[in-house]
């Protein structure tokens, strides 16, 4: 089951280099991960076409932070029309 977040609330970085601000936004947190490994209270994002489920994570490449999910042992993350996996990520949790 998806839940909701309340639309009201917004995001916004005043300094990127703040990691509170950077990391805890309404009640969510980024947690450190690696090969597979997924917390308990991670924000479960949906299910792949078998059923696996889906979890948010976010990984350094490239010298940038991206957006990705957690697929086997890894963070998948789309870069130049590919899907990049690597085994150290951070997972979006409650």
């Amino acid at each position: 089951m998806l839940e909701s977040i309340d639309t009201n609330d917004q995001l916004f970085f005043t300094n990127i280099n703040d990691e509170e601000a950077a990391n805890t936004v309404g009640g969510v947190d980024w947690v450190s991960e690696s090969y597979g490994s997924v917390p308990s209270d991670a924000i479960l994002a949906g299910y792949e076409n078998d059923g696996s489920p889906l979890y948010i994570c976010r990984a350094f490449y490239n010298e940038g932070l991206h957006p990705g999910k957690v697929v086997g042992e890894n963070c998948n993350i789309g870069w130049g029309g590919q899907e990049i996996s690597l085994p150290y990520y951070e997972v979006l949790v409650y």
